[in-house]
């Protein structure tokens, strides 16, 4: 397991405005934290940040007390995995295959291609994934929900310590959805796998993350649990709108509610087209 810690971070794209100011958070091994807030407010630049694709313009990170600047890309990608939020793949590749790829920072040009340690962690993850019938099929030939699932076997091959995921659960059914959420707690709670997700699901987040960070024009605003971190006046605040919060009917986290100005009236029959 991994700790992270962050002080006093600062970014700016350019010469625009601040994206991120004055930000400082840890995390310790094995939690599970959603970054939250609306867009643009910080929450993918962070994540870049942790991953090493961008330098910090002030403050400092630390992986287990090492900035990921003075790490190489090999050695930071043996210990860090990310889920894009989007994903291409410009090759017909099988599942296997694109799993496979999670192998890459732990091959070097003497081994001459596949160790037997790697065909064991993509078969795992595979099976961890319920993805091993899928196995011999074109990454292409899948659903969203199914591709999702391929890019946590990938980071679960890759055998980060931290694992990041933006917008795991963008563009999915409900049911794909609650899925992705599964294996990402499974992950958590079985492997003790640290890792920090940017999600715009308020909802999704209070149910399987323990912490919630909520981000603001670039500064965190909120900072707990999701009875802490979720409630009006941070909402109201945050994103501008007016919600009720209500216990979650099976075990009490907090359930998000939009105030409606206008409902359909009960006794209004909706008009079908002939």
């Amino acid at each position: 397991m991994i700790r992270l810690r962050i002080q006093e971070l600062t970014f700016a794209y350019d010469d625009s405005q601040a994206v991120l100011q004055g930000i400082s958070l840890e995390v310790a091994p094995g939690e599970m934290v959603a970054l939250l807030g609306p867009n643009g407010s910080g929450k993918t630049t962070l994540l870049k940040i942790v991953l090493g694709l961008l330098r910090p313009h002030g403050g400092q990170v630390w992986l287990d007390g090492q900035p990921p600047d003075s790490l190489s890309r090999r050695r930071i990608a043996q210990q860090v995995a990310v889920v894009p939020q989007h994903f291409h793949m410009p090759f017909a590749f099988t599942v296997q295959e694109v799993v496979m790829l999670g192998r890459t920072p732990h091959v070097t040009q003497f081994m001459g291609g596949e160790s037997p340690a790697d065909r064991k962690a993509v078969r795992q993850a595979l099976e961890f994934t319920s993805l091993t019938p899928l196995a011999s099929r074109s990454f292409h030939e899948l659903s969203g929900g199914e591709r999702q699932k391929v890019m946590l076997a990938l980071a679960l091959a890759q055998e980060p310590r931290l694992l990041l995921l933006d917008e795991p659960v963008a563009h999915l059914d409900i049911r794909h959805q609650v899925e992705t959420m599964e294996l990402v707690g499974r992950l958590n709670h079985e492997q003790g796998l640290t890792m920090i997700a940017a999600m715009h699901d308020l909802n999704l987040a209070a149910q399987y993350c323990n912490r919630l960070v909520m981000l603001s024009h670039g500064r965190i605003v909120a900072d707990g649990s999701p009875s802490q971190v979720l409630t009006v006046e941070n909402i109201q605040r945050v994103y501008g709108a007016d919600v009720c919060i209500v216990p979650h009917p099976a075990h009490g986290t907090p359930v998000i509610l939009p105030k409606f100005e206008h409902k359909i009236s009960p006794q209004t029959k909706p008009r079908v087209r002939s």
